[in-house]
């Protein structure tokens, strides 16, 4: 579970560092910046991790399909769709936080 973390960091830490170089958000400054890589992270993460117990629960054991086409979008969904949809989840639940609670919007 712990590669999904990793995963997280790195997708916010290019984020973190494009918001800062290209000053597309100077209101955010040094520590909002830092609340966006660090709860970025763990919302996102967590999301994926969420997704990866939903996808362990829900697996079929087999798939029915009636075509090769088929049969190669539900392995890849199975694969990984879960946990994007739960990084989708987590980001939103970060854009919420960053808002509503920190007051920055990212």
């Amino acid at each position: 579970m712990k590669r999904y973390f990793v995963i997280a960091g790195l997708l916010f830490l290019a984020l973190t560092i494009n918001i800062a170089w290209t000053g597309k958000a100077p209101w955010l400054g040094f520590w909002g910046l830092t609340a966006t890589f660090v709860f970025g992270t763990l919302f996102t993460g967590v999301g994926m991790c969420i997704g990866e117990w939903f996808r362990r629960f829900t697996h079929p054991d087999w798939i029915s399909t009636s075509g090769a086409v088929e049969t190669f979008k539900a392995k890849v969904f199975w694969l990984m769709g879960p946990q994007a949809i739960g990084a989708l989840i987590g980001f939103f639940a970060f854009q919420g936080f960053m808002n509503n609670i920190l007051g920055y919007a990212v």
